[in-house]
């Protein structure tokens, strides 16, 4: 699930470059639970990559 929501936060970022990005990443955010949601960080949009 975590997954998922991360390539949904990446689609929407190439989608919508610096359109509407903080937008994208609280949607990403509230995709996912909340606990699990450490990946997006809202000051700072950047996904991390967990490899």
């Amino acid at each position: 699930m975590l997954e998922e929501a991360n390539e949904k936060a990446h689609i929407c970022i190439i989608n919508n470059t610096n359109k509407k990005t903080e937008e994208c990443f609280m949607k990403a955010y509230t995709y996912v639970k909340p606990g699990l949601a450490s990946f997006v960080d809202v000051d700072k949009p950047v996904i991390r990559k967990s490899n």
